[in-house]
């Protein structure tokens, strides 16, 4: 009798498992739609009514589904793992494994155990897929959305000009007003001949940069001034090369894992900040992971509450979902701003809910 025992408890974590499958993938296609849309809104907003070339919005949508699929497996696996437990207590199948023996640590072991794999698909769309096609995705953009110059306000531009031996470095530049703050032109690879021109600020008048306060200094191979001098203007086309710079920039999620620790490291070598790099790196697995930490707290918040209807596990997959993105939000927000160990600040939210989600299970027992 006791091989028969051992045998059925597979069988049954199969059946589990396979139910809660399709829920979960209805629910991800459905999220995936609602998230492109989404982007589809956002680009015609960014349009400001004026006509889009359809086969690159198409194409911008087709790059943005990666992303979409990366956000949405934690969303999509919460809420059909709440529905389908709710639906076992409604139909009575998770009385009928109590009467048989089985534990709620033992009826919700499917749901964990599937959440490790959907956390780990998660994880390899946004590091082996989604650089790659974010990055087309934004670039596209930038192509789409040129006619309207998007690039307000660049804040610490530093960038190499275009078939040239100059770095160009800009605190402030303000591109619809043509005016720049604190810029430097330096041309200082030739080791026999290093050239600096600094300025305050500059204005672009009749197809030149006119600048405030700029000076130019030469420099000889021992470091020693040998000219200096005011100067007046530059001439710089700079609209390229912010176009150029924003080409080549990648945001956190244009990166992968291991580009994201490469620039961390650059960073701290060269005593810079890195907080928001450290907080996007670890951001990636700890989204990912949302899965599992979805898994341990609406599977015994659903085996106590729900079984009423459909409406119930909805709303509790929705009150979870709104505490988690609520502390999310918040541990981003310190993390960035350096208030809160940029690492902690990605990962809070599942550690409050590990913890809730241990309690929780262990109550249920």
């Amino acid at each position: 009798m006791a091989v028969r025992h051992r045998l059925r408890v597979p069988i049954l974590y199969r059946y589990l498992a396979a139910e809660m499958m399709l829920p979960v993938v209805a629910w991800l296609f459905g999220l995936v739609v609602v998230l492109d849309g989404n982007f589809l809104f956002i680009l015609l907003r960014l349009a400001g009514g004026r006509d889009l070339p359809w086969d690159a919005t198409i194409q911008h949508l087709v790059y943005r589904i990666p992303y979409a699929i990366f956000m949405g497996i934690p969303m999509a696996y919460l809420f059909g793992t709440a529905l389908c437990l709710n639906r076992f207590g409604r139909d009575g199948e998770l009385t009928a494994m109590r009467m048989g023996g089985l534990t709620p640590r033992r009826i919700l072991a499917p749901s964990i155990i599937a959440s490790v794999f959907w956390a780990l698909a998660a994880f390899v769309v946004s590091d082996r897929i989604m650089p790659q096609t974010q990055h087309k995705a934004d670039s596209g953009l930038r192509s789409i959305l040129m006619g309207n110059i998007t690039l307000d306000t660049t804040r610490d531009v530093l960038v190499k000009v275009p078939q040239s031996d100059t770095m160009l470095y800009v605190r402030h530049a303000d591109l619809p007003s043509n005016t720049l703050r604190t810029v430097v032109l330096a041309r200082a690879f030739d080791p026999h001949h290093r050239e600096f021109t600094v300025a305050e600020s500059a204005v672009f008048v009749d197809d030149m940069w006119r600048l405030n306060g700029g000076r130019r200094y030469v420099f000889d191979r021992d470091g020693r001034v040998i000219q200096h001098g005011p100067v007046q203007t530059i001439d710089i086309d700079l609209r390229a090369i912010i176009t150029n710079y924003w080409e080549d920039y990648r945001s956190p999620e244009e990166q992968s894992t291991r580009q994201l620790a490469e620039r961390i490291r650059f960073l701290r070598d060269s005593g810079q900040p890195a907080n928001v790099e450290i907080n996007e790196f670890h951001s990636k697995f700890a989204i990912a992971c949302a899965c599992i930490a979805f898994s341990l707290v609406v599977g015994p918040l659903t085996l106590r509450y729900g079984g009423g209807g459909s409406f119930t596990g909805l709303l509790l997959a929705t009150l979870v979902l709104f505490v988690y993105y609520v502390i999310l939000a918040w541990g981003k927000i310190l993390g960035h701003a350096g208030r809160m160990d940029p690492a902690l600040g990605a990962w809070i939210q599942n550690i409050v809910y590990l913890v809730a989600g241990s309690f929780l299970i262990w109550r249920s027992e």
